[in-house]
């Protein structure tokens, strides 16, 4: 009697003792076939002429659905490869540890599949929603952005920008318009691009400094460890050859790109150096900031320091003029003071911000300083000998500093035409020089942006936050 009502059962036979169960308790069929579908006893035959392939209870719908469209006699009608077979289409967005192509995000609401009985028979209408589900597979796929094919064209080949999947022309030779590179364990307070534009050096707070590609999949290849505390600034030689970090452990230290190896440790100061930078022309100097109120001048060939500059207060920015003769030093007085190499002395005092100096860096062409500020302003100073008395000549507003105090960098584009600064409102702000109007806001980071440079070749903008993140992004 049970047979011939709900079908043959499960294969392996059901007792009567659950038959009966099932008889006392269904009071109404929608109920007694949820009941039946859920332990088995109603035919799989049988459930899909009564529910014509609607998913008659919670969960699963999408398997079934793709069970039916799929047709009986389908190879991947196996339910371990059904959802498989749908979502192997979908490209992945993400490398462990190295780097992500910034796409939209793939909404899985788009892979929802609907039952349309097309009349006819059973057989051939799970035909016909094989071929549907497929086309919808394929316009879902198409709107959330470019397949694994249309990536691979993107993939720099040290020739000229190609031209993006949207049709749009590229303007540099990323992978992708914009490439976000995590790994940092925390905060990353400082990045710069190598002289010839192929090399990311990044520091943290996690204490280490990391080397990422430029151009491909931006992977990291080098990690360099040796530090005891934060790295708060890195820098690279002139040559490109290696990387100059500084940290609150009381040292520089200078590091081999090749091999990865530590080949200088310079620990004179006694307190946190804050800054860092290499001299651009002559010997391999290199000037040091400290909150111990000292500047030192070091000598990559010799041990030690070779000379010291001492301020009445702690020093969080410095810099070399052009011709590697003077430094620039800035701190908590809010001054920028000109220190004569030779003589030791202070030469000259750039006085107009109103609050601590956090970042500087001297023009492309090496006239120009910019100094970065926690009275939220960024100034432009003639440093040409013979300027005006005043020498500050532009003043650019808009970023801000916030209570985390951070030493915010800023920086010159390769032409001196535009310049940048990180910003505690997670925004990466880009101005023009002449017309001091902001030219570029960029959002995308959910920290303070502790810095922001421009690449020495190619119209490419870098940034890292406290949020752990790096962005490339074209511009």
């Amino acid at each position: 009697m049970w047979q011939q009502r709900f079908g043959k059962g499960q294969q392996d036979g059901t007792s009567r003792a659950r038959v009966g169960i099932y008889k006392a308790d269904c009071r109404d069929g929608r109920t007694r076939r949820r009941r039946e579908m859920r332990n088995g006893v109603m035919g799989w035959e049988k459930y899909k002429e009564r529910t014509r392939g609607a998913w008659a209870i919670h969960g699963g719908g999408l398997r079934k659905r793709a069970h039916d469209a799929l047709g009986p006699k389908d190879p991947k009608r196996n339910s371990s490869n059904l959802l498989h077979h749908f979502f192997a289409k979908i490209p992945a967005r993400a490398d462990a540890g190295s780097r992500h192509v910034v796409d939209p995000p793939l909404n899985i609401v788009q892979l929802q599949f609907s039952w349309k009985p097309s009349g006819g028979t059973l057989a051939q209408n799970f035909t016909t929603k094989k071929a549907e589900v497929k086309m919808q597979v394929e316009s879902s796929l198409s709107v959330v952005g470019p397949r694994p094919t249309e990536l691979s064209t993107m993939i720099y080949s040290g020739g000229p920008p190609v031209p993006g999947p949207n049709g749009k022309q590229r303007t540099s030779s990323l992978e992708s318009p914009i490439m976000l590179l995590t790994g940092h364990q925390s905060a990353v307070y400082t990045m710069k691009f190598n002289p010839a534009g192929t090399v990311v050096a990044s520091g943290s707070h996690d204490r280490e400094i990391f080397l990422w590609n430029v151009h491909g999949d931006c992977k990291n290849f080098m990690v360099l460890k040796g530090h005891k505390n934060a790295v708060l600034e890195v820098q690279w030689t002139t040559d490109g050859a290696q990387v100059i970090s500084a940290s609150p452990d009381k040292t520089l230290r200078a590091w081999d790109v090749e091999t990865g190896k530590q080949i200088k440790k310079m620990m004179e100061h006694s307190s946190f150096v804050n800054s860092c930078c290499p001299a651009r022309r002559g010997p391999p100097l290199i000037v040091s900031g400290s909150d111990d109120g000292t500047a030192k001048l070091w000598d990559m060939r010799q041990r030690g320091s070779i000379q010291n500059f001492p301020d009445k207060y702690q020093i969080t920015a410095v810099s070399f003029s052009d011709a590697s003769d003077k430094i620039y030093t800035g701190g908590i007085d809010n001054d920028v003071k000109v220190w004569d190499i030779r003589r030791s002395e202070v030469i000259m005092k750039l006085q107009g911000h109103q609050d601590m100096i956090t970042g500087m860096q001297l023009s492309p062409d090496g006239s120009y300083l910019l100094t970065n500020s926690m009275d939220n302003a960024l100034r432009i100073w003639d440093m040409r000998p013979y300027a005006p008395q005043n020498r500050c000549v532009k003043i650019l507003e808009g970023h801000q500093h916030n209570f985390e105090k951070n030493l915010l960098k800023c920086g010159w584009s390769p032409d001196g035409s535009k310049v940048t600064a990180g910003s505690s409102d997670r925004m990466v702000y880009i101005w023009d020089t002449t017309s001091r109007r902001i030219l570029y806001k960029l959002p995308g980071h959910t920290g303070s942006v502790n810095e922001s440079v421009f690449h020495p070749s190619e119209p490419i903008i870098g940034s890292c936050s406290s949020d752990k993140q790096i962005y490339l992004g074209e511009i």
